[in-house]
């Protein structure tokens, strides 16, 4: 009586264990996604600004631009990194 209800145990904790993560793995995966989505959306409404500001050299509209961008949206912070220094 005792094996069998050990292997029953060890059964069950072991659909229970897997069961858990593969949830864990696909809510995660989830979240992932949708913050992806969420930020190319936002980039993509404020790429066209971005880019004539970058353009003629104005860093102080780019800054505000995307401090504006972000203040109501899920994304924590933003930064622009101009790559010819």
């Amino acid at each position: 009586m005792g094996r069998v209800f050990a292997l029953y145990s060890v059964t069950l904790l072991g659909f229970v264990g897997v069961g858990l993560g593969l949830f864990y793995h696909f809510e995660f995966s989830g979240q992932l996604e949708d913050a992806q989505t969420r930020a190319e959306a936002l980039a993509a409404v404020i790429q066209p600004t971005v880019s004539d500001s970058a353009v003629i050299g104005d860093d102080d509209t780019i800054a505000r631009t995307l401090e504006r961008a972000i203040r109501h949206s899920s994304l924590a912070s933003v930064a622009y990194i101009d790559l010819k220094g």
